[in-house]
């Protein structure tokens, strides 16, 4: 995967623009919990666009198959 700057999304941004409390993202990523994955520089934590869309894409098919299988 190549790198892409404009492609990275700082973890504040990430939470305002998709809707996720700063505990409920400091929880997931600190217990291991499904989350999207993302990059710690220092104390920064990144989020690439591209992985965060194919999280939801994949956390969407989970739940229609769960559905499915109901």
């Amino acid at each position: 995967m190549q790198y892409d700057k404009d492609d990275r999304i700082e973890r504040q941004d990430f939470l305002g623009e998709f809707g996720f409390q700063a505990s409920t993202e400091n929880r997931a990523r600190k217990q291991g919990l499904p989350w999207p994955p993302h990059v710690v520089l220092g104390k920064r934590i990144y989020y690439s666009r591209q992985a965060v869309q194919r999280w939801f894409e994949q956390q969407e098919a989970n739940t229609a198959a769960a559905v499915v299988d109901d």
